[in-house]
């Protein structure tokens, strides 16, 4: 306040409500100021405590030979405030904490969490673990079928990488029933025809440049994948409708596995006799295509052959035997790369199948 002022408060009572209200201005401001001092001193003070907590050095030991029972000292000093009013609101917080108590209480939780997850783990893990997700996973029929019977697949697990690698979104499983009944895994495997290599191609317009590298493994599988997806393609109006498998989720798989023994017998003898039968059994029973199982149109593919083969009873007994084979390879691979998945990998799956043939025969 200016000595103007203070010289005629007396006088003048205009002048000394300007005073008063200039005072009480300047008091409210000295008021904001110190309070937001006192909030930053406040949060220092947590921050520092927080740092100070969480880094503290452990007591010095004064008699290596004698455990001790004193207590941590931390002491925390934060400080807040503005270099024009050079005010400071030290913060001092001292905590003690029998270390003991403390820590032996946080060993122990620590110790038992990581006992628990190592046990909870190593269960899973285990063989036993393995093999009751098998047996909850898989049905016990399909497991027994898989049991007696994976002896008869000769598969070169070489190729699986191959197989993966051009598959896409076809089940390798597919894939490999193929292989297994066009050559059983046999890069060599030549046919009476001409067929080549592990799924067996031919020379034509859709494998110029395989056929130049028949003796590629590489080659001839991603030619024979190719040409699965087309008859694939070829044979989609047959395929159930995708709303079906909502509504009717049983009926739906069982109408693709149905398509998978037709699309099998396209891959053997080419779509256009699959086709044809499959028009010839519409006619004879009524129904829609995609609710034709490969029992309606078995007994009209030795007619369908006959346009496109000079032995069509031969053809068509070959066709047959070809689709028995395919599906029973296609049954026992995939329930082993089902067991494969449960597992985490192929190299337990001996020891696991070993397992699992006593559990199922002290079941019976």
């Amino acid at each position: 306040m200016t000595d103007y002022f203070k010289r005629n408060l007396g006088k003048d009572l205009q002048l000394r409500t300007i005073y008063e209200n200039t005072l009480r201005e300047e008091r409210k401001k000295s008021g904001k100021k110190r309070a937001k001092n006192v909030i930053l001193a406040g949060l220092a003070s947590v921050i520092a405590l927080s740092a100070l907590v969480a880094f503290k050095k452990p007591y010095n030991e004064t008699n290596a030979n004698q455990k001790t029972s004193s207590a941590y000292n931390i002491e925390a000093h934060a400080y807040a405030g503005s270099a024009a009013s050079a005010n400071c609101y030290p913060a001092n917080l001292e905590l003690t904490v029998e270390n003991e108590t403390i820590d032996n209480k946080i060993s122990t939780a620590a110790t038992a969490s990581r006992t628990a997850k190592t046990e909870s783990v190593a269960s899973l893990n285990s063989i036993d673990g393995i093999i009751g997700r098998i047996t909850r996973e898989i049905p016990k029929e399909k497991l027994e079928y898989y049991i007696s019977n994976k002896n008869i697949v000769h598969m070169d697990e070489s190729y699986l990488p191959l197989i993966q690698k051009f598959a896409s979104k076809i089940d390798i499983a597919k894939v490999a029933a193929i292989i297994e009944a066009e050559s059983r895994w046999d890069p060599t495997c030549e046919s009476g025809c001409g067929a080549y290599g592990l799924m067996q191609i031919m020379q034509n317009s859709s494998t110029p440049y395989e056929w130049k590298n028949k003796t590629n493994p590489e080659l001839n599988i991603s030619a024979g994948i190719r040409i699965w997806k087309a008859k694939e393609s070829a044979l989609k109006f047959c395929e159930p409708p995708e709303e079906l498998k909502n509504s009717d989720s049983k009926a739906y798989y069982s109408a693709m596995w149905e398509h998978f023994k037709l699309t099998a017998v396209a891959y053997n003898s080419g779509q256009w006799p699959v086709i044809d039968a499959l028009e010839m059994a519409a006619k004879k029973n009524g129904k829609e295509y995609w609710k034709q199982t490969w029992a309606d149109v078995a007994p009209y593919i030795e007619t369908a052959c006959s346009q496109y083969y000079y032995y069509p009873g031969s053809k068509a007994e070959e066709i047959k035997g070809y689709v028995s084979k395919v599906t029973k390879y296609y049954s026992i691979y995939s329930t082993e790369f089902t067991i494969e998945k449960i597992a985490g990998s192929r190299d337990s799956i001996s020891s696991i199948t070993s397992q699992l043939e006593k559990k199922l025969g002290n079941n019976k």
